[in-house]
């Protein structure tokens, strides 16, 4: 294995894959501990490495300390002071990204997926099972205690960071898997272009894209799942091309490597987002094609089964008994929601499909990302024309026939793969306000799409005969792309949100006692998904629960806590029943800086700024007892 870059990126793959996999089982053994992880992942490592080494493959430190090396060492190092100067931490709670770091940080405080707060049990009506709506973002237990009810594989890699560092940690846990996306998106734009200027831009383009500079310098489980994408679509090509070397003892070698990459990346992939079931029907296709075929250079021995056996027992087991995701994949695909224990179907009318897929289109359109999007589905359709054209002398043959002697090449297979993302075009599966939804794109379409772009551009230079100036060619079509988008670069790169919001919390939090409870509306927040009570009860160590529904406080163990309040800054008007006549009431003031949400079809669409807003919040003493009742 002589090509540094991609000795360098399976060194780099591999480490992010063991603190990740490691990290899944000691939580799911309640051994979560970052300096257990870290030792574990250490002697992993030094056995690979001895393994490798004795066979002679690669001379590490020849590769390390080669010009390759120090270059993705410095561009790393560049990329993560810079996350670690404007990175925005999502500690307000209402969305994913802040529950899931709410799930890190207490798995890293409790070295356990089960969170043992005092409040679990502040109301009498809490069903086992069940979502924990005062809870956003967690599950109720039999035994009474809350659980994530998101996938693991993102919250124990943020438990892991914040662990080892703190809130430092945070910011820099993103880093792994993006530094690991962009490495293996390179790899791959210079197997499909043959030219290293073009797959250099072609990376620049992608990175400096909105999609990239804004959530990836926040908590969105996109970023780790890009990064597992493009590392398993690597080590998957290599695997699937042409026999590597034939039999050689080398060729197994690195076949073996790349095996069990894939396969670690896959699962590593399904354990952060549910979309990885498509990954995994498309795998067994291929495979089995490709064996059918003899074009699979694996010698599949008994060690390499065992192996699959192991690692498709843990994904059934996750998918079957831990995370209850995977069922409503399925449900959103087909149109069902549940609703009162009984699922429906929900007839989406054609014009109703169509005003999204428009509301889509505009909202990719203001953020750059059309004429990209272009180029890359005329890419991909050049890919499939020349599919088409190598297989249809066959069509007249019996349809297993036909499957059988399908020709694939790394192309075809890569593009395949993009096949389900496609329905993002039309159905985003996302709440169709930007730029939330652009979170969907980030992982997926819109970096195999610009790979797509690379057939496009080489399929022009050959019909205008710029076989001199292709390389000249290439790198200027991408230089325009990134000149296009390059506005936005410079408006957001280093925007960031909320800067200031854990201090004003931990101040709030100071007002309180530990044996008083917090009831907070979610008119405390910048908006209705920025909620001030989970980071109040994770971060201050409070008493503090979010509250949407008045009739709950009739459902609160009474004299359980000293005192109890009520935080809003709306209207008290719904609570007055509960609320003692102003008596110790107090306000407080927070300040916030976010971007706005805006619908997705909104006349006109504009471009977001980030907004400051003041937050005057009401703090009211609350009488939990009615007339009649007495303390015990």
């Amino acid at each position: 294995m002589s090509n540094k870059k991609i000795i360098i990126t399976y060194c780099f793959g591999w480490l992010v894959l063991m603190i990740t996999l490691v990290s899944f089982i000691a939580a799911l053994l309640d051994t979560f501990y970052a300096i257990l992880i870290v030792g574990v992942v250490i002697l992993l490592s030094g056995y690979i490495y001895k393994r490798i080494s004795s066979q002679k493959l690669i001379n590490f430190k020849s590769v390390f300390w080669s010009k390759q090396g120090l270059i993705m060492l410095f561009l790393s190092l560049g990329i993560m002071i810079y996350m670690a100067q404007f990175f925005s931490i999502n500690y307000l709670g209402g969305r994913d990204p802040g529950a899931m770091v709410e799930a890190g940080i207490e798995l890293a405080n409790n070295n356990s997926l089960l969170n043992i707060h005092e409040t679990a049990d502040a109301f009498d009506n809490q069903d086992s099972n069940q979502l924990a709506l005062n809870y956003p973002g967690f599950i109720f237990t039999a035994q009474g205690l809350l659980k994530t009810q998101f996938n693991l594989g993102y919250v124990v890699i943020l438990g892991f960071w914040y662990d080892l560092l703190g809130e430092l940690g945070l910011k820099l846990a993103n880093a792994g898997g993006l530094l690991l996306g962009l490495f293996s998106f390179y790899l791959l734009g210079l197997k499909l272009a043959k030219n290293r200027l073009a797959a250099f831009m072609a990376t620049a383009l992608l990175a400096t894209s909105f999609p990239f500079i804004w959530f990836s310098r926040q908590n969105y489980t996109e970023v780790y799942a890009f990064g597992f994408l493009m590392f398993f679509l690597l080590n998957f090509i290599q695997l699937t091309r042409k026999p590597l070397a034939e039999k050689t003892k080398h060729g197994s070698a690195v076949a073996t490597i790349n095996f069990y990459l894939a396969t670690l990346s896959l699962l590593a992939f399904v354990l952060i987002r549910i979309e990885g079931i498509y990954l995994i029907i498309l795998t067994v296709f291929v495979v089995y094609l490709k064996k059918m075929q003899g074009q699979l250079h694996l010698n599949l021995n008994q060690r390499k089964k065992y192996f699959l056996i192991a690692v498709g027992s843990i994904f059934l087991i996750y998918s079957l008994t831990i995370s209850p995701l995977y069922k409503k994949l399925f449900k959103d695909l087909i149109g069902y929601e549940a609703s009162n224990s009984q699922v429906q179907q929900i007839k989406e009318k054609q014009a109703g499909l169509l005003n999204k897929t428009w509301a889509t289109q505009r909202t990719l359109w203001h953020y750059r990302i059309t004429p990209g999007l272009l180029l890359g589905l005329g890419g991909v359709g050049i890919i499939m024309l020349g599919f088409w054209q190598k297989n249809k002398n066959k069509t007249g043959k019996k349809f297993l026939t036909w499957i059988k002697n399908l020709k694939l090449n790394s192309s075809a297979i890569l593009f395949l793969f993009l096949s389900p993302y496609l329905i993002l075009l039309f159905k985003p599966l996302i709440t169709l306000d930007h730029p939330w939804m652009l979170r969907r794109f980030m992982f997926s379409l819109w970096p195999l799409l610009i790979l797509g772009i690379f057939p496009a551009l080489i399929t022009l230079r050959k019909k205008f005969k710029l076989k001199k100036q292709k390389n000249l060619f290439l790198g200027l079509v991408f230089l325009v792309l990134i000149l296009i988008q390059g506005d936005l670069l410079i408006r957001y790169a280093i925007k960031q949100e909320n800067p200031g919001i854990k201090k004003q919390i931990l101040e709030l939090g100071d007002e309180f006692g530990s044996d008083e409870l917090l009831l907070v509306d979610k008119s405390c927040g910048f908006n209705d998904w920025s909620l001030i009570s989970e980071p109040l009860r994770y971060l201050a160590n409070k008493n503090a629960v979010y509250i949407f529904n008045p009739q709950d406080l009739s459902k609160i163990k009474k004299y359980q806590y000293k005192k109890v309040w009520l935080l809003t800054a709306g209207d008290p008007g719904p609570y007055q029943d509960y609320l003692q006549r102003l008596s110790g009431s107090f306000t407080w003031n927070l300040y916030f800086e976010q971007l706005p949400a805006q619908k997705a079809d909104a006349q006109p669409l504009r471009l977001p700024e980030i907004q400051k807003q003041t937050k005057q919040i009401k703090v009211y003493p609350v009488n939990l007892l009615k007339q009649g009742d007495e303390p015990k």
